[in-house]
């Protein structure tokens, strides 16, 4: 689970950030924006190992937001949280050193991770040279392989890859598919053109905002926002800030979904 706190104090905000979660990019944006029209706050972005979700839910703090890739309500004292749904972040299937293989169809990503199908030449996807198919997995409790598992492949991983190359940090999960010719993987959409990869799509399908919208296209996930009792103060003014039209646009602008525009696909997406 990627993790992020967030905590307001006194005016002043300061976001830590574990593992470099999905939503730190944007965080640290909408907080520049936010800032640039309320000059009496700070906020700054730092990297951190600790939970920031425990955080939230342990520190007597009302002024704390955590951050997670996935519903935590699981947890043994969820009634101290308030789940504030953020954004979707769109998820790319890509493939290192192998830029002729633009689609690819649900049921070989199946036969793929199953095993079924190891090597590129029996895939079917228009490759004829006989290169070896290296998944680059991610952990079996990654809240993103639960989505690519139920949405893409319609039942779990069955062949993980190398566990060598087994990673839930995207940043580098990105860079070990470009290392490798026929290494194929999912990331979030803003690291493909930090990492000079080609999107592939899926039945056809690409990572778009609108097909999002409207359903057809299903490799995204919700990033949550939490905090300890309901919102107050400076925490809650950048929380609405998130939601309002230049927050949303600002969402859109950098490869996500506000999770406002979405409202009826969010109870099905978990």
């Amino acid at each position: 689970m990627s993790v992020a706190l967030l905590s307001f104090l006194d005016g002043l905000a300061q976001l830590t950030a574990k593992y470099g979660p999905f939503l730190t990019l944007l965080l640290s944006i909408l907080a520049q924006k936010y800032l640039s029209q309320c000059p009496g706050a700070e906020i700054t972005v730092s990297s951190t190992d600790s939970d920031g979700i425990r955080q939230v839910d342990i520190q007597q703090n009302d002024n704390l937001i955590g951050t997670s890739d996935s519903d935590v309500f699981g947890h043994a004292t969820k009634n101290h949280l308030v789940d504030h749904p953020a954004v979707a972040v769109i998820l790319v299937l890509v493939i290192g050193q192998l830029p002729e293989i633009k689609n690819i169809s649900s049921t070989t990503l199946s036969d793929i991770y199953n095993g079924s199908i190891a090597k590129w030449q029996m895939a079917n996807v228009g490759y004829q040279k006989n290169g070896d198919i290296t998944i680059v997995s991610r952990p079996t409790d990654s809240a993103i392989q639960g989505i690519f598992d139920r949405f893409v492949l319609g039942g779990p991983e069955t062949v993980p890859g190398p566990a060598s190359l087994m990673t839930d940090n995207s940043d580098t999960l990105a860079q070990r598919i470009t290392q490798g010719s026929g290494r194929i993987g999912y990331i979030p959409l803003f690291y493909v053109n930090r990492y000079n990869l080609q999107p592939v799509t899926i039945d056809n399908l690409g990572p778009s905002i609108d097909l999002v919208k409207n359903g057809s296209y299903k490799l995204w996930n919700i990033e949550h926002l939490y905090t300890r009792g309901q919102a107050t103060g400076l925490a809650k003014s950048f929380l609405d800030y998130i939601s309002t039209f230049e927050g949303r646009s600002i969402a859109e602008q950098n490869g996500y979904v506000s999770a406002k525009d979405i409202p009826n696909l969010l109870a099905g997406h978990e």
